[in-house]
């Protein structure tokens, strides 16, 4: 649910992180059972996380300002590493294929949603589309396609990962939704980066 939370904005996708972290170490309390390559990347973020609030805690202009942007960062490190332990501990890779089957159809929402608006103007939800640009389920933020090719490499990962029969084709669909999404969305940052 992750990655389709992220359509609704910021405040689902932060509880899914909030409840997952407090969840995990509830039932983990213990990580003795971590790779060595993994508890050296665990080391690395945590280093990186504490020189870059000793950073601003001792070169910022505004310390009040600097700090609160820079700690809460903590709970996306966090989130980083539980989500690596749970799938190296996947070993069917079923979390895996959730996400890449949850982001297809999520896709394909877009997707209809989106020509839905390009042919009576307005989104399924009476959101009307300005400027040519088609915005679909993002309402006025007009982002959908930075949205869809952020999203594209994390799904191309995990389409590797999970080692799926017909391969071949999940890419040339998640392409092919991707490429008209973009043009779509009318963003030229997004068609330069796919």
């Amino acid at each position: 649910v992750f990655i389709p939370a992220l359509v609704s904005g910021p405040l689902i996708p932060e509880l899914l992180i909030f409840i997952l972290i407090s969840y995990y170490f509830y039932k983990n309390r213990q990580f003795s059972n971590l790779t060595k390559n993994f508890k050296l990347f665990s080391i690395f973020l945590m280093t990186f996380y504490v020189y870059l609030n000793l950073n601003t805690f001792f070169f910022s202009f505004d310390f009040n300002v600097s700090i609160k942007s820079t700690l809460p960062y903590i709970r996306l490190i966090l989130f980083s590493l539980i989500v690596g332990k749970i799938l190296i501990e996947d070993e069917n890779k079923i979390l895996g294929k959730l996400l890449v089957y949850s982001s297809l159809v999520l896709l394909f929402i877009l997707l209809f949603d989106s020509l839905i608006q390009l042919k009576t103007g307005q989104n399924i939800f009476g959101h009307k589309y300005s400027n040519g640009r088609i915005s679909s389920l993002f309402g006025s933020e007009e982002i959908m396609g930075s949205f869809v090719i952020k999203v594209l490499p994390l799904i191309f990962c995990f389409l590797y990962l999970t080692n799926l029969k017909s391969i071949i084709y999940y890419k040339i669909i998640f392409l092919v939704i991707t490429i008209v999404l973009i043009i779509l969305s009318s963003e030229r940052v997004a068609l330069a980066h796919y």
